[in-house]
């Protein structure tokens, strides 16, 4: 762990695993850091004292790609190569787990949405799953249509959408919000697209790719959104019939709009 307050940097060790650290992250409040590793277990530090403490997360029977904390701090997601995920609640003397299963191939990726009652994995078996927890056991949606492995997928800050990465050189965001998931496919890369995830005002996405490339998407969340950004990137006047098509006010138009753009005048100049 890094301290980036002084003039150079300083690094306490988190030290303690058998083989490779694949993951680390922050708790919200930063008192705790929990790392993964191939060793097949995580850990969770406690930075609070003189010295790291940690509790061992064990019972995975692969190694662990990935470990994270919900965003209140009481619970932790892990993903494994034995095909499955684990929520574990830090509340009790003694870590407990609940076993999200049914991948059919190793689970790449797990994390927690905003509010905590949701996880979502992501599989080498080309499909991710959006994890319900408010239930006596989980229940799941499943987010198919990838052609190869899913690497890793994340939800917006608000919850309503999945942004998944694949193998197959794309990645797709997920509208979870009707009876079923719809997807918009972002295509463009040339190799296998890493990871993915959304800017904090979910209107971005970014991803990331073997073909040595970064790209920064515009996503409109809401069609109303889309329609904003149009209305306000528009250089000219319009006619009444393109503001009524437009959905635009066609009638005494004032300034007050946030869209506003001015009609033509009677004569059919744009005024200024």
């Amino acid at each position: 762990m890094w301290d980036l307050r002084g003039e150079r940097p300083t690094f306490i060790a988190l030290e303690g695993h058998q083989i490779p650290v694949r993951s680390a992250s922050f708790s919200a409040d930063g008192t705790h850091v929990v790392t993964a590793s191939w060793d097949k277990t995580a850990r969770v530090w406690d930075l609070r004292g003189e010295r790291p403490t940690f509790v061992v997360l064990g019972g995975h029977q692969g190694a662990v790609h990935s470990a994270s904390f919900s965003a209140d701090g009481t619970h932790v997601v892990t993903a494994s190569t034995d095909k499955t995920a684990r929520v574990w609640d830090l509340r009790g003397e003694r870590p407990t787990f609940v076993a999200l299963e049914g991948h059919q191939g190793e689970v790449t990726s797990a994390s927690f949405s905003a509010d905590g009652t949701r996880v979502v994995t992501a599989s080498a078996d080309g499909t991710a799953r959006v994890w319900d927890l408010r239930g006596e056991r989980p229940t799941f949606v499943a987010l198919e249509g990838h052609q190869r492995a899913v690497d890793s997928a994340s939800f917006s800050a608000d919850g309503a959408h999945v942004v998944t990465a694949s193998r197959d050189n794309t990645a797709r965001v997920w509208d979870l919000r009707g009876e079923r998931p719809t997807f918009v496919a972002l295509q463009g890369q040339q190799g296998a697209v890493d990871s993915a995830s959304f800017s904090a005002d979910g209107t971005h996405v970014v991803t990331a790719s073997l073909d040595n490339t970064a790209l920064v998407w515009r996503f409109f969340p809401d069609v109303n959104v889309a329609i904003g950004v149009v209305r306000a990137g528009l250089s000219r006047c319009l006619s009444q019939a393109q503001r009524h098509a437009y959905g635009l006010a066609s009638a005494q138009p004032t300034s007050e709009d946030r869209y506003f753009i001015p009609p033509p005048t009677p004569d059919g100049r744009c005024p200024g």
